[in-house]
């Protein structure tokens, strides 16, 4: 149900976190919308929710969520989105239920 309509605006911004991942499913702002070159920041419980990039279940090698790492433990994961595009990503263990996208303007 992600879309860029219903996306969380945070254009503008150097920097945004993403929290609670380990709660994809609760609508923890799991899409967004941000500017080129913004860094992404991603923190919660990665050994049981290794994030990947790429539209679930298709883990998209080139992305720049999937090159950052599935993360281990609690240690942040951070990203820079400097092209424009849409970013989509999903936890590789619970891939339906735990996704989102991040676009890019």
């Amino acid at each position: 149900g992600c879309t860029e309509l219903n996306a969380t605006d945070m254009t503008g911004q150097s920097s945004v976190t993403i929290t609670d991942t380990s709660a994809w499913s609760i609508g923890h702002s799991a899409c967004i919308i941000v500017s080129a070159n913004t860094i992404v920041t991603w923190q919660g419980s990665f050994g049981p929710h290794p994030l990947s990039g790429g539209v679930t279940s298709t883990e998209d090698a080139s992305s720049p969520i999937t090159l950052a790492g599935p993360g281990s433990g609690s240690t942040p994961i951070d990203v820079t989105f400097s092209s424009a595009g849409e970013y989509p990503y999903f936890c590789a263990i619970h891939k339906s239920s735990m996704q989102g996208v991040v676009y890019v303007r």
